[in-house]
């Protein structure tokens, strides 16, 4: 059995799926994650958190989303570095 803490059985959303969550859209990534949550556990990474948060235009809507996502254990994913030079290709 897996336990919560074993990040590789979670699901990561992308940030499109959170965003057309968060501002309302039903697609197919946004109905499967309404679906999903707290029924499913998911893992947030840095650049999802950062691409969502960005979108949001009221001080509230950003610290209501900010503080569910943040409640969500985070996966490192590559790195600063690796950031960078992506970045530049």
């Amino acid at each position: 059995m897996t336990s919560y803490n074993d990040k590789s059985s979670h699901p990561l959303p992308p940030d499109t799926a959170w965003i057309d969550y968060f501002n309302g859209e039903k697609t197919p990534q946004s109905d499967w994650l309404y679906s999903s949550l707290g029924n499913t556990p998911h893992i947030m990474g840095y650049f999802v958190l950062t691409e969502v948060l960005q979108g949001f235009q009221s001080d509230k809507g950003f610290k209501i989303a900010r503080d569910l996502l943040l409640g969500m254990p985070f996966m490192a994913m590559g790195g600063l570095d690796l950031a960078l030079q992506s970045a530049r290709t």
